[in-house]
């Protein structure tokens, strides 16, 4: 059996409990893993340790094995930032992945991705780090997705679709076959695609047409200050 790791789960909202509970599942985590709580108020319900600050988390950071950025909804510029943060502090990246997920095996998931039930990844596709396939998303043949991508329960993406780094695809929306969807771009709940989207695009309706154009926003403070606290005790 593969050693239980000790695993930094970054944000202590909902998406941290399912995350925990399917670690859980797989027999992957840890007692000794801790949760951080960025926010500082989370009433999150775990066994596991929660840290509140970035003192404390400074000094835990050696003991991870890895860690799971823990951040959802259309964040996924900053859960890269985060990610590559981490790693580059000496955490591996941490995969999860639902037992009752299909993800055929021509395709690539890149690390630090969650993975939810039922979500079907059909052949040759490629998804980037730090994504986010949430619950019965259907993502079909030779689609490409970039870093930070989250797909929202029961989106579908036909074949051949690309879709930018850090774009929100909503629940329920459907997207046709060869189209692109640019970084950054969010489409709405039960949006249909029918043609390409620009970068940073938020579109809506059947058949999706632009609202506006909205830049993945970041708030580096906190990294920061960890940086700093990091290299005060180095």
């Amino acid at each position: 059996m593969e050693r239980q790791k000790t695993i930094l789960l970054w944000g202590a909202g909902s998406q941290a409990r399912l995350v925990e509970a399917m670690l859980r599942d797989t027999e992957k985590l840890s007692d000794a893993s801790a949760v951080f709580d960025p926010l500082g108020n989370s009433d999150l319900t775990t066994d596991l340790e929660i840290i509140r600050d970035v003192k404390t988390l400074a000094k835990r950071l050696p003991d991870f094995d890895g860690f799971v950025v823990c951040i959802g909804n259309q964040n996924g510029f900053a859960r890269v930032k985060i990610g590559e943060f981490l790693a580059e502090h000496g955490l591996l990246p941490v995969s999860v992945f639902s037992p009752w997920a299909i993800l055929d095996p021509t395709s690539q998931i890149g690390r630090g991705s969650v993975v939810m039930p039922g979500v079907i990844v059909q052949k040759f596709c490629s998804v980037g780090g730090y994504a986010i396939l949430n619950t019965g998303a259907c993502i079909d043949h030779e689609c490409t997705l970039g870093r930070g991508v989250h797909v929202m329960g029961q989106a579908a993406v036909a074949g051949r679709v690309t879709v930018g780094a850090f774009a929100t695809l909503g629940t329920n929306s459907t997207i046709l076959p060869d189209v692109a969807v640019g970084a950054g771009a969010y489409v709405g709940a039960g949006s249909v695609v029918l043609r390409d989207i620009g970068e940073d695009a938020v579109v809506v309706g059947n058949p999706a047409r632009t609202l506006r154009h909205a830049s993945p926003q970041f708030d580096g403070a906190l990294l920061t200050a960890l940086a700093t606290e990091v290299a005060r005790l180095a």
